[in-house]
């Protein structure tokens, strides 16, 4: 039985996780356009949530989704986004199991995340921002404000990846 996630373009459409690992025909089907849109991964259980962000996003970035963080952990080594969004209440790995794993590893530790919950006392949010997550975003949420936090994270981003090229300085190791 495997697990579905979205690969969105400006529509979307549902590969197997399988699929895109293993067939690079597949992962390469976004159009020129597309090859230079930044790539957003979306952790997310709920459905119909996972559509709402998706179809929010699919105008601006590349879209992939997965339903658990398990899988999550899995598309981002592959994919390398640019940012990620995940939910705190996931299968397999939780977000914060997710964040705490993905912020911890040279590979990833680089990768803006965005912890998305209904959770909302100050102690939650801070346990969230406590694993490294850039950001922590309450259910139900502007769709408007989550794209302008997006956007500025991933421009925050590519200043320092362009800094640390003009300088020429080796990348350093993650530090917390």
């Amino acid at each position: 039985n495997e697990s579905e996630f979205i690969a969105s373009d400006e529509v979307s459409s549902t590969y197997s996780i399988t699929s895109l690992i293993t067939d690079p025909s597949v992962s390469n089907k976004e159009s020129s356009d597309n090859a230079d849109k930044p790539i957003v991964l979306i952790v997310e259980d709920n459905l119909d949530m996972a559509q709402y962000m998706t179809e929010s996003l699919a105008h601006n970035y590349r879209v992939y989704h997965t339903i658990n963080g398990n899988q999550g952990l899995e598309l981002a080594l592959i994919h390398t986004p640019d940012i990620i969004l995940s939910d705190i209440m996931i299968d397999g790995m939780d977000g914060i199991q997710l964040t705490q794993t993905l912020k911890n590893d040279i590979r990833t530790c680089h990768i803006p995340i965005i912890l998305i919950s209904a959770r909302s006392s100050e102690e939650e949010v801070m346990e969230g921002l406590h694993t490294g997550a850039e950001d922590y975003l309450v259910k139900p949420f502007n769709p408007e404000v989550l794209k302008l936090k997006i956007a500025n994270l991933i421009r925050l981003s590519q200043r320092n990846k362009d800094k640390e090229i003009s300088n020429e300085q080796k990348p350093q190791l993650c530090e917390r």
